[in-house]
């Protein structure tokens, strides 16, 4: 989700280290398969007085599958594995930027414009997933029924990683914005650092194909209003799913 530049605001965050060269092609986009409608969400995020609306959109990609944000001044993509893992991200946004980023084993390699300036960067995974499309692979650990996940995250406003922690934290019934109430699986995700006591965040998504509902957190310093996100309306396969699951 939006969670690019939510997470960004984070305060009091420490990232990895970054060396070296790299260059990539960007993330390709195949032809959706005849007749396969593809899955789209769209959602509105409001913090404070201050509010916007943005889509997202699934593809398959042969076993894995693309997910594109698209935002009032910035388009992300994120190719993702079956476990919701990110396997390459590209952000285009104004002003001037076009970055791609491919993980290569333990690498994350990070290149384009980023603000008008050049970046040709690597970045240490380790062993740890990259979850770059936060909405899509928690509810990917919600559907492979994981009770917590630790994961890293790049940051969109510095192309630095932020390494976070995830859990599975009760099911609960959430009102939606057409009045209903439907169950939800609520999953919670803190910083995986010595601050992580001062920041936490929570994503709801619908039981039993773990749609994404509800975001709940404060992404900024202390009197910062909370942000929340809803999913306003969707596409005709997604709403017949739920129908069938019913």
């Amino acid at each position: 989700m939006k969670i690019h530049r939510l997470l960004c605001h984070l305060l009091l965050v420490s990232a990895c280290c970054l060396v070296g060269l790299v260059v990539m092609p960007p993330v390709q986009v195949q032809a959706q398969p005849p007749g396969q409608e593809a899955h789209v969400l769209h959602y509105r995020e409001q913090t404070g007085k201050t509010a916007h609306t943005y889509s997202w959109k699934m593809d398959t990609q042969g076993n894995n599958v693309l997910i594109t944000l698209v935002e009032p001044d910035a388009t992300y993509t994120n190719l993702c594995a079956p476990d919701g893992s990110t396997l390459a991200w590209s952000m285009l946004a104004s002003p001037h930027t076009d970055v791609r980023a491919e993980r290569k084993a333990e690498i994350l390699h990070v290149q384009g414009s980023f603000q008008g300036q050049p970046v040709d960067k690597q970045l240490r995974l380790g062993n740890k997933p990259w979850f770059q499309s936060v909405s899509y692979a928690l509810g990917r650990m919600v559907a492979l029924e994981r009770d917590k996940a630790s994961f890293l995250f790049l940051r969109s406003d510095k192309l630095e990683l932020l390494a976070m922690r995830a859990e599975l934290a009760g099911k609960e019934e959430v009102a939606t914005t057409d009045g209903e109430r439907v169950a939800a699986q609520r999953v919670r995700i803190k910083l995986d650092s010595l601050v992580a006591a001062f920041w936490e965040a929570s994503y709801w998504f619908r039981l039993p194909d773990q749609v994404f509902l509800l975001y709940r957190g404060v992404n900024g310093p202390p009197g910062t209003d909370e942000t929340v996100i809803e999913l306003q309306a969707m596409s005709s396969a997604i709403r017949s799913a739920a129908v069938g699951a019913n």
